[in-house]
């Protein structure tokens, strides 16, 4: 069995993608860009140049792009209370085996600390984990290795014990980059070959994990 795994967050332990859309496009609202869902879902999976072709389109200024994030992070934590973002399934099932099993395990997300903090506390999860690593940690974020790097050297593991789980492309490449073994549980974006070669399985929820860890 490995000894320690690595969560992505957003897609994987949470159903946070109809959140940002929605809140995506209450932060457009706000600032009268008026974008739409067609909008959003170009920066699923985006390379960086696809992302910056997005915000010189949509966005005049730096200024106003910050504010969007800002606005978004604001509506998302607003939907967050609201009880509008679920557990994805099989995550309490998951983290209680882990627990139970004694295996070390860490967050390392593209997301930003704040952002972490906040759904670790309402669905009261922080006592599952042992550390937190963002994009704040690091220089470059997904498809980069430099989370997952960072998340092995946190644990102090050899990079055969520790196993990713990851819901995105940009998220399995990440991990073939790093050269860390990787279970992938897609949200959005379903496999293609890229991800059917580099993940060591393919699983539908969280619980299936279990059943995977069991076995190796």
């Amino acid at each position: 069995m490995y000894k320690g795994i690595i969560f992505d967050m957003d897609g994987l332990m949470f159903d946070t993608e109809a959140a940002y859309l929605k809140a995506n496009l209450m932060a457009s609202d706000d600032l009268n860009i008026h974008m739409v869902a067609e909008d959003y879902y170009q920066l699923v999976g985006a390379s960086e140049e696809e992302a910056t072709g997005f915000i010189e389109t949509h966005f005049t200024s730096p200024e106003q792009e910050q504010t969007f994030y800002r606005l978004t992070e604001q509506h998302v934590l607003e939907l967050l209370e609201a009880g509008e973002i679920a557990r994805k399934p099989g995550l309490t099932e998951l983290l209680a085996f882990i627990e139970q099993h004694g295996l070390q395990r860490v967050i390392a997300s593209s997301n930003n600390k704040r952002m972490i903090a906040a759904f670790l506390d309402y669905f009261k999860l922080n006592q599952y984990f042992d550390e937190i690593i963002s994009r704040e940690d690091v220089t470059a974020s997904k498809p980069a290795p430099d989370l997952f790097l960072k998340a092995v050297a946190t644990l102090n593991l050899a990079k055969s014990e520790t196993l990713i789980l990851e819901d995105s492309p940009n998220g399995v490449a990440a991990a073939k980059a790093a050269q860390v073994p990787v279970v992938m549980i897609p949200d959005l974006l379903q496999p293609k070959a890229a991800e059917r070669q580099v993940a060591t399985a393919i699983l539908p929820d969280l619980k299936q994990v279990i059943d995977f860890l069991q076995v190796v």
